[in-house]
């Protein structure tokens, strides 16, 4: 990035957040800065900006900030925006040059760092600005020719060109269309004109006008893989595949092998899910002699290559173009993600997916999304403010319920969790299919699956009856379904009660001088009301305190044949198995619990860690993890979880 100048002083003072004032904000936002904390300093800017949007600090540390964040294209935006407010700033027309060479606009490029050079030619900027010429300059010939115009004449075509892109990809779709139109006028033919022109409709948008436009097109020119490709997207993204098929085959009849039609292929085929030919179209790729004989095409590609081995069940092969497709494209964030998800274990791995969930909606929708995400909450069922999202979600955009099933399937692990939270919020008979379709297949995660599996048995809405975690097919798993029910009277007497009280407070100091004397309430207690459940588990629990083992065993068998509907002395046994290291006596006594339908918050806790102990202790510590995150949600404010270090931040 080009050096930068130090910043003008503000002549009238505005106010920031509350009563602080944007002066304060803005030296906050500097020492971020400087402390190189570059999303926090976005988040505070990005505030900033909304309630001061001409303000040129803030603008000029947001491009700082984009700029380190490898916002590229929010980094070239903002550029513009300063410089619809202060023309004249030498410093940032300069970074707009690097913007726009950044962002693959070399024509734009060319212009802005020309005017730059020509207006401060003494600046800092330029040698920068001249380096870039210097490199860029002589190709431009071929860089007019691969748009298919002519150079120098068709210049000013190019510049068209460029900016209906930098448009469509900066957000402004109106000004992108606008721009496409012009450019169509003047070179009616220039078939890419017309496929921006689309792209810029459905980045507005106007999902029916982008698919005329390409259908257009294709009448004139049905062997055009850019189009053909873009109108099998198009249709996909309005969850339209049947349409999206019918273009399939022409594609795959097209013999172009050159780098770019065969990735529009691929992306095409992922769309469509047509893993079969994907791993075809890999096969067929001729080795490469500039890359040591190797068949190489593009990151994407080799991505979109990956997932489809991924999905047959090759992750040796889909393991190599991952890393071949980072080799090409060290920054390709989604193959890092992949290979990191790789390593994960299979209850939480999520992949493969082919694309982000940007990739399957624009502006509008994606807004719709995040304020669906904004509205989830870690409760076991959704929210009104979640439900009212989903709502409003599907009225402005009804055809995101069509790509539901799509995203449950093979989506992101972000489009897969939205997915999941649309079908609960509205549980129709489709979603409730799709729903149920996801448990009993082996997409996603064990996680995922395991949870979604207890939500629609807790609805009485679930319609598999296995279920496939750590690499095989479980029947009859234990769900959690439970009724939390409230704690019953467990004591007929203020006196009684106040003697339990004193001995619960000196049970929780886990000493055995504390559960000494708590022996000693507690057998006053039970004078006044023998044979008590809760008094003589706790009473148990004073004699293992004290190490007293023998007679805590004795004792809670003794509660459990005098009173067999007890809970609590059946998890304490339990717990004295797992002690006694006979794990199948313990696993047999919490299988039966959990075969219950309902328990008091507090016994429900001592099940799910006593069972979450056994798991560990059994070699299942995945699957003790995934228990204990189905059930926790329930208890995020219980006290004992609370004191082992669990609440509502976990």
């Amino acid at each position: 990035m080009a050096k930068k100048t130090k910043k003008k002083k503000k002549i009238v003072p505005t106010r920031g957040f509350g009563n602080q004032s944007l002066e304060t904000d803005l030296a906050q936002v500097a020492a971020l800065i400087r402390r190189e904390q570059w999303i926090e300093a976005h988040s505070l800017l990005a505030r900033l900006k909304k309630s001061h949007p001409d303000n040129l600090d803030v603008l000029a540390h947001l491009i700082e900030v984009h700029y380190e964040l490898g916002r590229l294209h929010q980094y070239q935006a903002t550029c513009e925006e300063f410089l619809a407010l202060k023309p004249n700033d030498a410093r940032v027309n300069f970074l707009l040059g690097y913007a726009y060479i950044l962002n693959y606009y070399p024509l734009l490029g060319v212009q802005q760092y020309r005017r730059a050079i020509e207006r401060w030619p003494e600046q800092a900027g330029s040698a920068e600005g001249k380096e870039h010429l210097a490199m860029i300059e002589p190709n431009l010939p071929e860089v007019l020719g691969n748009m298919g115009f002519q150079h120098p004449e068709d210049w000013d075509l190019g510049l068209l060109h460029e900016r209906t892109r930098a448009y469509t990809e900066t957000g402004q779709s109106h000004r992108a269309i606008e721009t496409a139109q012009s450019l169509i006028q003047q070179r009616p033919e220039f078939i890419p004109g017309h496929n921006s022109l689309a792209l810029a409709y459905l980045a507005d948008d106007r999902y029916d006008d982008a698919i005329a436009t390409a259908q257009a097109v294709l009448e004139q020119h049905p062997d055009n893989i850019l189009v053909s490709s873009n109108l099998v997207r198009f249709f996909c993204l309005r969850g339209n595949f049947a349409a999206a098929e019918t273009h399939k085959p022409q594609l795959l009849a097209n013999p172009s092998t050159g780098r770019d039609d065969l990735t529009r292929k691929a992306e095409s085929l992922s769309y469509l899910y047509d893993i079969e030919s994907i791993v075809e179209l890999l096969v067929a790729v001729a080795p490469d002699p500039d890359n040591d004989n190797r068949p190489v095409v593009t990151g994407l590609f080799h991505h979109l290559a990956a997932v489809a081995l991924a999905r047959q069940g090759d992750p040796v092969a889909a393991r190599a173009q991952w890393n071949l497709a980072l080799e090409l494209y060290p920054d390709m964030e989604v193959a890092r993600e992949h290979l990191d998800d790789f390593d994960m274990t299979v209850t939480f791995k999520e992949g493969p997916w082919a694309f982000e969930l940007n990739s399957w909606v624009e502006n509008g929708p994606y807004r719709d999304l995040w304020q669906v995400a904004m509205a989830m909450t870690p409760e076991r069922e959704p929210q009104p403010a979640l439900v009212a999202a989903v709502e409003t979600l599907l009225t402005d955009y009804p055809f995101i319920a069509q790509l539901v099933p799509v995203w449950l399937e093979r989506g992101s692990p972000k489009a897969r969790m939205l997915a999941m939270a649309i079908a609960k919020s509205l549980p129709n008979r489709e979603y409730l299919a799709a729903l149920n379709s996801f448990v009993a297949s082996t997409h996603g995660s064990d996680s995922q699956r395991y949870h979604l599996a207890s939500y629609l048995a807790r609805q009485q809405q679930l319609a598999a009856n296995k279920l496939w975690l750590h690499g095989t097919w479980h029947e009859n798993l234990p769900l959690v379904v439970y009724e939390i029910v409230p704690e019953p009277s467990v004591v007929n007497s203020e006196e009684t009660e106040e003697l339990l009280d004193k001995a619960l407070k000196k049970i929780a100091l886990e000493s055995p001088k504390a559960a000494e004397t708590a022996e000693t309430y507690l057998k006053q207690a039970l004078a006044l009301e023998p044979n008590n459940p809760e008094l003589l588990n706790n009473l148990a629990l004073a004699y293992t305190q004290q190490d007293r083992l023998g007679e805590s065993r004795q004792l809670t068998q003794q509660i459990i044949d005098d009173h067999p509907d007890d809970v609590d002395s059946r998890i304490a046994i339990a717990q004295i198995y797992l002690e006694e290291e006979n794990l199948e006596a313990a696993e047999s006594v919490l299988t039966d619990l959990l075969g219950r339908s309902n328990f008091t918050a507090d016994s429900l806790v001592s099940l799910m860690l006593t069972r979450s102990r056994l798991l560990v202790l059994q070699g299942q510590g995945d699957m003790a993890r995934l228990w204990f995150q189905v059930v926790l949600p329930m208890f995020k404010e219980h006290q004992r979880l609370r004191l082992l270090g669990f609440g509502q931040n976990n």
